[in-house]
């Protein structure tokens, strides 16, 4: 099989064009297609002078959200102390910044579901999460960009974390910054399919505390060709994917990926309330069917956690990720 060399954006910005959403004909004939924040329908638009300031109120709110770098509900920008209030733009800057969200946020929808998932991944006991959403994402991009079964790529989470630094242990962990930084600028051949590392039980791993003999032997299987899931051979100088990252700094640039390139990934905090909300009974239910986690006034944060981002709902200032 000929090399195939793909570039994989794990995070990138691109400039969003017009969001094609099923409308409905109006009155007039003109097609209406609802935007974030913008209920374009006759019935919103056309009855009268409260509706339609309820409706721009809204988009409002879902602006200045957008524009905010920290994240947080908008509802600010009417009472004159947030970004969109007054003297809330001083500079030339500031307008462009408004400007952009403003067609992002008036040209997007308000709610994106994942159309391409992979198999949900076990990371077990070990710190392992960056190395899992960072497989995922690059799974996600692929995937999006070729319209394809995220089956049909399988990036191994154990080769990017024990394969890329020596002594690395289950517990060792891992920050995403340097993750991406290494897999992108000096390994990328760690981005390979999971046969080429081999079945290793994973109750296992925690008491491996030399990968190295195991990383190597999947070096020399990768190079020859001989994972049993590809035939290209997989070095450093040929790796089996190019990716590149960039960081994003506000709402509308990470909504705007999702929706380009499938995920991004990124880090929250696990509260000592998480357990209490994603039980037991919550592990035969979809995702998307259980209620979405809302912390506890008293919840103490515990860890930090990588996770996978793969939708949104700004309706209900949500996001969807695939955790581990």
């Amino acid at each position: 099989m000929a090399q195939r060399l793909l570039a994989a954006v794990l995070a990138a910005v691109l400039l969003l064009g017009p969001w094609q959403h099923p409308g409905r004909q109006g009155d007039n004939g003109v097609l209406l297609a609802a935007g974030q924040g913008l209920a374009v329908t006759p019935d919103n638009l056309g009855a009268g002078q409260l509706a339609v300031v309820t409706e721009m109120n809204v988009f409002e709110d879902a602006l200045e959200l957008a524009a905010e770098l920290s994240g947080g509900r908008g509802l600010r920008g009417r009472r004159g102390s947030g970004n969109l209030g007054a003297g809330g733009v001083t500079t030339v800057k500031d307008m462009q910044q408004l400007q952009l969200a403003s067609y992002a946020v008036a040209a997007s929808p308000k709610v994106w579901r994942p159309k391409r998932l992979p198999p949900v991944r076990d990371q077990g006991v070990c710190s392992t999460c960056v190395a899992e959403a960072t497989a995922t994402i690059v799974q996600m991009a692929i995937a999006s960009a070729l319209k394809e079964s995220t089956a049909n790529w399988d990036i191994d989470a154990r080769s990017l974390y024990y394969c890329s630094l020596k002594g690395r242990t289950c517990k060792t962990g891992w920050d995403l910054p340097d993750a991406l930084k290494y897999i992108v600028d000096q390994a990328p051949e760690l981005l390979r399919p999971a046969d080429c590392l081999g079945s290793i039980p994973r109750k296992e791993y925690p008491d491996i505390t030399d990968w190295e003999p195991k990383c190597e032997a999947a070096r020399q299987r990768a190079a020859a060709g001989s994972c049993s899931s590809t035939a290209d051979k997989i070095t450093r100088e040929k790796p089996l994917l190019k990716c590149s990252y960039r960081s994003l700094s506000n709402f509308y640039q990470m909504q705007q990926h999702i929706r380009n390139h499938g995920a991004i990934v990124s880090r929250m905090i696990v509260n000592d309330d998480w357990e209490v909300q994603f039980n037991e009974s919550a592990r035969n239910v979809s995702g998307l069917q259980w209620p979405a986690y809302t912390r506890n006034v008293s919840a103490k944060a515990v860890f930090g956690h990588a996770v996978a981002l793969v939708g949104y709902d700004n309706e209900n200032y949500q996001w969807i990720g695939i955790n581990r």
